[in-house]
């Protein structure tokens, strides 16, 4: 708290303070000290609480508040430190804040009269006035507690100032020493000064100016004269002082009172100043006025000094404003670069920048904000910006003229301020459109041949065509025709239609290049058909251009370039909204496609590429033969070897001192192309050297090896093939290993363009489509086993996770192909059912469950979205597709042994989509009788389980899911027969026991809950409880824990609790051996180590004290 002292200083006197308990007294003294506390948000809580105290307790007066107040803070003294008289006086400032807001409600409901409240506003003001001339730094906030005041009180507010001499005098300072608050009250509270107290304010326009005559108040003198006083507000850096808010509000109301302020406040005082702190000051008020302000007002915020200021912090980093002047001009091109801003206001802002000149603004900040808002321009823009650039043209002054205050084109005058926006227009020319593109080659052509004669204005009517060329782009007064203007204007013109003479060209020998069509004198009606049909045809077999450039990126991207993969990302980013479905199927067919040594990883029977693990063979396949789906490749393969041709292998058979098995995998390994000529070869030359006998001689039963009848020559004869054979051995494995690198190389790097897709297009709708084959592919690569395809497959759960699954748009066209309720519902279930199946080569895999519980999530989502536009279900209803694959999910869950769905995959279902909740809530309950007859660990578990499910499902309660509560009071015996017979089932684990007991109870309070209003002995069946539990705790051994939750359970209904049948005692013999299953016999392994351990040490004793006896006697001796 801020400190005691309230005894000290004598007990509040009062009659309502005497009415009072000790406890109230106490808790209001406590809060009010509290006010006085330095901690972070303790004060704003401690005067909330306040004001709510004296809000709802109208036994305790609004002025022994006031009392309250000065006796319980403690009083500043000589000894008082700076921190903790700031403290103090911030306490007594937010107390007299939280008394205005109690006195406001009080004021309004009709329970306080308008005198008492005059007479505590008076108390209020005096006090209030009296801490704002105390310390400068109070004065904001005690202007604010003023301005509360006005808003409690409304029309009341000028019967003030009569009884208030302190707010008089605070807001009649004198101009010259004011300060911004004395601004901000004469601003807000004029419409209520008394003619008297008006005529003193010097903040306020005098002279028979009405109250609200904001037009007055932004006259040019007038804010002169507070000038000072808002210069002064720099004082709360680094915030905005609250008077320039309500100042700015009005100025943009008033037309010119913006440009008067800014160039009087900011421009002649802020930007003048020596102060940063005023300077920073500026810069936010700059960027509060440039999106509300016109645009006829832009070049005057622009002004010389802001300018100045702002290239003179931006040009060097070391200088104290430079990250404020950063900030500032980041605003700006953001603000150009926003939709909604106009275009007049854009054009506005480009031209003021680059009043400088051209490029100055640029080179100087060493930023390229106006070449970059330049080439952000759309095509309206665009026009616009060069009808701009035209008129700067023809009307420039001359090199002796004077410039306009804030003209655009800058300090350049004459001809090269001319030059300057004839390239500015001419480099506008790829983003204008046909019109504009005529009009700017009007223009040039009018500048570069022709000149203006003010005698011609009454000529023959022939030559009307040429006058409203000329009004239509206006004439420069230039120079003879010789003038380096007209021949810049010429060349330029020239340039121009020589690039669309060219681009004309190419499009012409675009459609010359098709070959010519012979049309017959007459065609029939079937004839017309047949044709049409053709073209038709045509136009369906080629390929959309969109297609075309991915498959260009993706050949691309199997460059071994980075400066390629670059490039291809960004290109890709750009285009990624234009993708079509087909150019993300070829991205899933690369993810997907088998590696060189997976291919024939199943055997004769294996999908193809386009086909998916998770998809087809999973149907065909049971539940419980998924160990014998692991491992049937490797039995396959091990069958097939000893199959191979026998031919072949006796042609190939050249690895010597090798084993069979090795010899026969890296035949399986090698996808190269058999060259039968060169292995005839080879086969001939063995023969001829006699190293290997002919086929026609293979009747023969001699079991001689054909080595012993080789001579040396024989020998040396077939070295040089043997060479041979083993180099193109080596350099087949070698490709085929870089052929694999190579495509896994592939694979992450298409992986990083689907994954860039997911971020840039969130709602596309063939992410939904993409997610099942992803998944697919992972599981193809965790079933590989190889470290490799590890990391892919980690790679392909990230994309999925954090990428495609993270996406949270509904998918555009939601309701048709390709996302549709059905679609969407086979690929959930598809789903479900690859997220409890056992994935990788060794069973379960880590890192797939996450994964696939992910893209179940995200397809849950989706369909439940597309289900509501389809009108299947309405917004507090589940998808009825939904319900039935989480409904089978709960059915595999709860019958097969190998189902790898945990209680977490349920879960965050249900607390996504509650009403998913409220309609398995009977599924749930059938999992706590699963078993119930007799003890199995099976029953054991899934009872626990569906307890846990259960109660998370029955907590999500009625105000965040109406559904949930109307299921609970449907089905509400149903679910409390089942939560009596999981109480009732036997158990073999005494902790499975409590935990069960325990879940059961919590399903029995969050049913109580669902019904509030009912006790729960009329939700659930009592008798059956208790009879379950009398059932349970007949058996003995139940821990602490149950006994406890069955009796508060008893408790819940109404009822006593049965006593527990204590624990029988457990022979030595037995609590060992149940201990000794995980902890007993490592402990009894240990004790016998040990005893080994203590054997060796005493035989090695015994050995070293051997070895000192026979040492001691060779001394002696």
């Amino acid at each position: 708290g801020g400190g005691g002292g309230g005894d000290a200083n004598g007990a509040v006197d009062g009659p309502a303070l005497e009415g009072c308990s000790p406890v109230l007294v106490y808790a209001l003294k406590r809060l009010a000290r509290g006010l006085g506390s330095g901690r972070s948000g303790a004060r704003q809580g401690f005067a909330l609480a306040l004001t709510a105290a004296f809000t709802e307790i109208p036994l305790v007066s609004l002025p022994d508040g006031l009392k309250l107040l000065k006796s319980s803070l403690e009083p500043i003294t000589q000894s008082t430190k700076g921190a903790e008289a700031r403290d103090i006086l911030m306490g007594q400032l937010f107390g007299i804040a939280a008394l205005v807001r109690a006195m406001a409600t009080r004021f309004k409901s009709g329970d306080l009269p308008l005198d008492d409240a005059l007479a505590f506003g008076a108390s209020v003001a005096e006090e209030t006035s009296r801490l704002a001339a105390s310390k400068a730094y109070l004065a904001e906030s005690a202007a604010a507690v003023v301005l509360e005041l006005r808003a409690a009180l409304g029309a009341g507010m000028g019967k003030l100032f009569d009884r208030s001499p302190a707010l008089t005098e605070w807001i009649t300072t004198p101009a010259s020493k004011a300060g911004p608050e004395v601004v901000q009250l004469c601003m807000e509270l004029w419409p209520y000064l008394p003619q008297k107290v008006r005529e003193r304010c010097e903040c306020v326009p005098q002279g028979g100016v009405k109250a609200k005559d904001w037009a007055a108040v932004f006259r040019r003198d007038r804010v002169e004269t507070v000038r000072d006083a808002l210069m002064e507000s720099s004082y709360v850096h680094p915030r905005v002082h609250g008077v320039w808010d309500g100042l700015i509000k009005r100025a943009v109301e008033v037309p010119g009172a913006v440009e008067t302020l800014w160039d009087v406040a900011c421009e002649h005082g802020l930007f003048t100043s020596g102060s940063h702190q005023r300077r920073y000051l500026g810069f936010r008020l700059f960027s509060q006025l440039l999106p509300l302000c016109e645009p006829e007002a832009v070049p005057s915020l622009f002004s010389h000094g802001f300018i100045r200021c702002l290239l003179n912090n931006l040009n060097k980093e070391d200088n104290y404003l430079h990250a404020a002047a950063e900030e500032c001009l980041e605003s700006v091109v953001a603000y150009c670069k926003a939709k909604d801003t106009p275009q007049q206001k854009r054009l506005s802002v480009i031209a003021a920048l680059q009043r400088l000149g051209p490029n100055r603004f640029d080179k100087v900040s060493k930023r390229n904000a106006v070449r970059e808002l330049i080439g952000g321009l759309s095509v309206d823009d665009a026009s616009g910006y060069m009808r701009e650039l035209m008129g700067i043209f023809v009307h420039a002054p001359a090199d002796g003229a004077k410039r306009a205050e804030g003209a655009p084109g800058g300090e350049l005058v004459g001809n090269k301020r001319r030059l300057w926006a004839l390239e500015q227009a001419v480099g506008l020319w790829p983003k204008l459109p046909a019109a504009s593109q005529a009009t700017l080659v009007k223009f040039l052509v009018t500048h570069a041949f022709y000149q203006s004669d003010p005698d011609a204005a009454a000529l023959k009517k022939g030559k009307k065509k040429s006058a409203g060329l000329i009004e239509d782009a206006g004439v420069a007064p230039l120079a003879e025709p010789l003038d380096g203007l007209r021949e810049a204007c010429a060349v330029r013109v020239s340039s121009l239609l020589e690039r669309n003479l060219k681009a004309q060209r190419a499009s012409s020998a675009g459609k010359d290049d098709k070959p010519a069509e012979t049309k017959p004198a007459k065609k029939g009606k079937k004839g017309k058909k047949e044709d049409s049909e053709e073209e038709d045809s045509e136009e369906e077999e080629a390929p959309k251009p969109m297609d075309v450039l991915v498959d260009i990126l993706l050949s691309l991207l199997a460059q071994p370039s980075a400066l390629l993969r670059d490039v291809v990302e960004h290109t890709f980013k750009a285009v990624a909204p234009a993708v079509s479905e087909a150019s993300v199927v070829d991205m899933l067919r690369v993810v997907m496609a088998r590696d060189a040594d997976n291919r024939n990883a199943g055997g004769e029977g294996s999908d193809d590429e386009d086909g998916g693990p998770l998809g087809e063979h999973d149907e065909d396949d049971d539940g419980d033969d998924d160990e014998e789906e692991v491992g049937g490749g490797d039995s396959d393969s091990d069958e097939e070897e000893p199959g191979r041709s026998n031919g072949d292998a006796e042609a190939m058979d050249l690895d010597f001192g090798g084993s069979d098995s090795e010899s026969e995998s890296e035949e399986s390994e090698d996808d190269a192309p058999f060259d039968e000529k060169r292995a005839a070869a080879i086969k001939a030359a063995l023969v001829k050297a006699g190293a290997l006998k002919d086929a026609d001689d293979d009747d023969s039963d001699t079991d001689e090896d054909p080595a012993d009848a080789m001579d040396d020559d024989a020998m040396f004869g077939i070295d040089k093939l043997l060479g041979q054979a083993f180099k193109s051995r080596r350099e087949d494995i070698n490709r085929k290993k870089n052929l694999m690198r190579a495509t896994r190389d592939f694979k992450f790097r298409v992986l990083s363009l689907l994954e860039l897709y997911a971020k840039c297009q969130p709602a596309s709708p063939y992410l939904p489509g993409a997610a099942m084959p992803l998944l697919g592919a992972m599981q193809d690569a965790l079933m590989a086993g190889t470290p490799q395809s590890s990391a892919l497959a980690e790679r392909i759960g990230g994309v999925l996770t954090k990428s495609v699954c993270h996406a949270k748009d509904l998918p555009s066209g939601a309701g048709a192909e390709p996302v549709t309720a059905e679609s969407i519902a086979g690929e959930l279930k598809l789903a479900i059912r690859a997220a409890a199946k056992p994935a990788g080569a060794g069973g379960d895999a880590k890192g797939f469950a996450k994964p696939a519980t992910a893209v179940a999530m995200y397809l849950l989502r989706v369909l439940e979205a597309v289900s509501r536009l389809e009108k299947k279900s309405g917004e507090d209803e589940a998808s009825p597709d939904a319900v039935s694959a989480y409904r089978d999910a709960l059915e595999v869950f709860k019958t097969n042994k190998r189902c790898r769905l945990k209680a977490p995959f349920f879960q965050s279902a249900f607390e996504r989509h509650p009403p998913l909740a409220a309609a398995l809530l009977p599924d749930l309950a059938a999992l706590l009788e699963v078993g119930a007859d007799k003890e199995s660990s099976r029953g054991e578990y899934l009872r626990a389980e569906g307890a846990k499910l259960l109660a998370n499902a029955l907590s999500l309660g009625r105000r965040r899911s109406p559904a949930v509560g109307v299921a609970a009071a449907k089905h509400r015996d149903v679910i409390g027969s089942a939560v009596a017979a999981a109480i009732e089932a036997p158990c073999r684990n005494n902790a499975a026991r409590a935990e069960t007991a325990k879940l059961a109870t919590q399903c029995m309070e969050a049913l109580g809950r669902l019904s509030p209003d009912a006790p729960l002995s009329t939700v659930v069946d009592a008798d059956a409880i208790l009879n379950a539990v009398k059932k349970q705790f007949a058996v003995p051994g139940m821990p602490p824990k149950g006994v406890n939750s069955l009796t508060r359970a008893c408790t819940l209904l109404g009822l006593v609790a049965p006593e527990a049948v204590p624990g029988a005692a457990v022979e030595p013999s037995k609590k060992g051996k149940k201990e000794g299953g995980a902890s007993g016999e490592k402990g009894g392994k240990k004790k016998e180590k040990k005893g080994k351990g203590e054997k060796r040490k005493g035989a090695d004793g015994a050995k070293d004290e051997g070895k000192k006896v026979k040492k001691s006697k060779k001394q002696k001796a």
